[in-house]
């Protein structure tokens, strides 16, 4: 005499849309039952306590992820893995919402020996999840396991859900309360955060002194320095004497003030067109005969000249003055 089954095994969901086969007692715990026990025990494994198990069986043949194909320029999700999505995922709408980490294991029974990738049968089940607003985010699922069997007279899938425990927490319950603003984020895995942006950890820095002014101000963001602009440009122009005068420089990157600038400039200028004098010159010949003027300040001299139209260039490397017609002697 066989033995009468249990209507429900330990966290299997019953089935709310009545279209499973009525278990048949003299199988034992053979097909769907093995699954089932199959599918729990690798469930059990990654959960947390061993409580919170769910497990769903959805009949028929068990749907690949298929790729998105793309038309005209336009990707597209095929009609056959949208429906298959959508069957699966209304029946697991049935099972209740996790909060945080989830450890999903599957058996994929086949009714044929195609060939078909393990990963692809996981991610539309994982995609059902989410349309069946399991989680947020399938993101979520930190332990995932799945199986292939064959049966060619009861093809199926089982699928079974746990709250999966987890170094890397994920979901609602990994939110962290800001100590600033009071909106709930993700760390993202650092234990030490307790503000969701910079400007709410400025927020609740101590005051600073600035540097110029003295006074306390509360930083904006983790480089500041200074409490204003003016601070900033009159710390920049202290103790940055002129080559020249020795007095304050107006500019951070300058030699000279802008007064010995100017005059330095006359000088040079009145150097290179004293060497014009004779006729054109090549460039280098001004190096050779000044040595003691820098080059830079030479050829910035030549270019200022011949953009006032003072000097005017005859060929390359060779400038004369606009009042001369004499050409140079190769």
């Amino acid at each position: 005499m066989a033995q009468t089954a249990p209507s429900l095994f330990p966290g299997e969901q019953p089935d709310p849309l009545g279209t499973l086969p009525a278990f048949d007692a003299d199988e034992g715990i053979a097909g769907r039952r093995e699954d089932r026990y199959r599918a729990l025990a690798m469930a059990q494994a990654a959960a947390a306590d061993g409580s919170g198990l769910h497990v769903v069986v959805h009949p028929g043949e068990p749907a690949v992820k298929a790729r998105a194909r793309v038309v005209n320029g336009h990707a597209y999700t095929p009609a056959k893995t949208k429906a298959a999505q959508a069957a699966l995922a209304q029946r697991l709408a049935y099972v209740p919402r996790f909060t945080g980490n989830v450890a999903v294991s599957c058996v994929f029974t086949r009714g044929n020996r195609q060939r078909v990738d393990v990963d692809n049968l996981l991610k539309l089940v994982l995609d059902a999840g989410t349309q069946a607003m399991l989680w947020e985010d399938d993101s979520q699922v930190t332990a995932l396991s799945g199986v292939i069997e064959l049966d060619a007279d009861d093809p199926r899938t089982v699928v079974a859900f746990a709250e999966h425990r987890s170094t890397m927490a994920r979901g609602p319950d990994s939110l962290r309360q800001c100590q600033a603003c009071g909106n709930r984020f993700d760390p993202y895995g650092r234990d030490n955060q307790v503000h969701c942006s910079v400007a709410c950890r400025m927020t609740c820095a101590e005051p600073v002194p600035c540097p110029t002014c003295g006074k306390p101000f509360k930083r904006r963001h983790v480089r500041a320095k200074y409490c204003s602009v003016e601070c900033r440009g009159l710390a920049q122009r202290v103790a940055r004497p002129c080559a020249g005068c020795g007095r304050n420089r107006a500019r951070r990157e300058s030699t000279y003030c802008r007064e010995c600038w100017a005059s330095e400039s006359r000088v040079v200028e009145a150097v290179v067109l004293g060497v014009l004098a004779d006729g054109p010159v090549k460039l280098e010949s001004i190096w050779t005969a000044h040595p003691e003027v820098p080059r830079a300040a030479i050829q910035h001299s030549v270019r200022a000249l011949t953009d006032a139209g003072v000097l005017r260039r005859v060929r390359r490397g060779w400038y004369e003055r606009t009042d001369q017609q004499i050409l140079p002697v190769s």
